[in-house]
């Protein structure tokens, strides 16, 4: 399909991250990559073009920070917090900038990766032996919600009594999404603007812990200011990118399982027909994808998958229609080893440096997960209200109970 006769559909953001294949599959018909009429934009859909336009230099980010500088001005409101975090996530920025940023990030979860994987692991089980006690849960908002800062809370001297408030703040939703309501961006910024308080403080402690003295050590050593303020920022994108993120692999990829399964799931169990753990990791990864969509601009013309690009023309990656490309992935929506890598984590100059970690992370959860025994789905599972992340807020499960 061509510019000249584009597909003559609008875009529906929510509809996108609620009922991806419903919306995505009948394109696919039109080709790898379509030119949409509303918004003016092409469309990724395979794992092919998906990984062209990854790997193109001339494709470069959309700076969200232009987008809220605008929402700003026109509504003459303070969103300075927001525009702080949006500075230190790796994903809103090309250039120099961006390669400072993903090199800190990776210096950090190199030197703490094994204290974060302890600290995950007690934190997994925790969670878990407080279903097990009643013989049921919510894996979302009982689980998963918390993985992420409890472990931060831990490295960082977070108070456990203080570590819900920074979770509730830093959910992704309203802070980093394109379509957030000026209510939400607004609520965001008082929001983060309280956690970057918090953690400025943290900061300025006489007695500096290993963590933060680690936070300093990937600031400098990729060329970047070491302050109070810079270490705050810094551990606030930190707290954005993990959380939901993961919370989407966790439950977007057992309720997949469970669904797959009957609603019954049994991992531990000699009957299970499922791939070993390294491929089931990937597998959850792959049907999640729980970062849903990625903004590419044109700096130069430039050609993906047979289309001319011209300068200026905007390209959404759809990553999940690429992580269930029928051409790539025989069976896409059954889980099977010997997949293809997805493309979850991105590609090329943006590929996330929590790939490793995440993977472990999934691991260990998995591995507490066979210990539980059947694993049953109870209704009122829900989607999250987040356009960006697609994950569950509610997944009530039934486990075999300890008393």
């Amino acid at each position: 399909m061509s510019r000249n006769s584009p597909l003559a559909l609008r875009l529906n953001t929510r509809a996108m991250v609620k009922t991806p294949h419903t919306l995505l599959d009948p394109m696919r018909e039109y080709g790898d990559l379509v030119w949409l009429s509303n918004p003016n934009r092409w469309l990724v859909l395979s794992r092919s073009a998906a990984l062209e336009v990854l790997r193109d230099p001339n494709l470069h980010v959309w700076t969200r920070r232009n987008s809220v500088e605008r929402l700003q001005d026109r509504f003459d409101m303070d969103l300075s917090a927001v525009l702080k975090a949006l500075d230190w996530i790796p994903f809103m920025h090309d250039g120099p900038r961006h390669a400072a940023l993903r090199s800190a990030f990776a210096r950090l979860l190199g030197s703490i990766g094994t204290d974060y994987l302890k600290a995950y692991e007690q934190t997994s089980s925790e969670l878990l032996e407080v279903m097990q006690e009643s013989g049921s849960g919510d894996f979302a908002a009982g689980y998963a919600d918390r993985l992420h800062v409890e472990v931060f809370g831990h490295l960082a001297g977070v108070p456990p009594s203080e570590r819900h408030a920074f979770h509730c703040a830093t959910a992704l939703d309203g802070t980093v999404q394109a379509a957030s309501t000026v209510a939400k961006m607004q609520k965001a910024c008082a929001q983060l603007d309280s956690v970057l308080e918090r953690l400025q403080d943290l900061s300025k402690t006489e007695t500096t812990s290993d963590f933060m003295d680690q936070v300093g050590a990937a600031l400098i050593q990729s060329g970047l200011e070491d302050t109070a303020v810079s270490r705050s920022e810094f551990l606030l994108a930190f707290l954005l990118l993990g959380g939901d993120t993961q919370a989407g692999a966790l439950t977007v990829g057992l309720a997949h399982l469970l669904d797959s399964n009957g609603g019954t799931l049994s991992l531990g169990s000699d009957d299970c027909q499922l791939p070993d753990k390294h491929c089931l990791v990937d597998e959850m990864i792959r049907i999640s994808t729980p970062v849903q969509t990625s903004a590419r601009y044109a700096t130069k013309d430039t050609v993906i998958s047979g289309q001319h690009i011209a300068k200026g023309d905007a390209v959404q990656l759809s990553l999940q229609a690429a992580n269930f490309d029928p051409l790539a992935f025989e069976c896409p929506h059954a889980v099977q080893s010997g997949r293809p890598k997805n493309v979850a984590f991105g590609g090329g100059r943006h590929l996330c440096s929590a790939m490793p970690l995440v993977r472990k992370t999934l691991a260990i959860t998995l591995s507490h997960l066979e210990t539980l025994g059947s694993i049953e789905a109870l209704p009122g599972r829900t989607l999250a209200e987040d356009l960006t992340v697609r994950r569950f807020a509610h997944l009530p499960i039934r486990i075999p109970s300890r008393l």
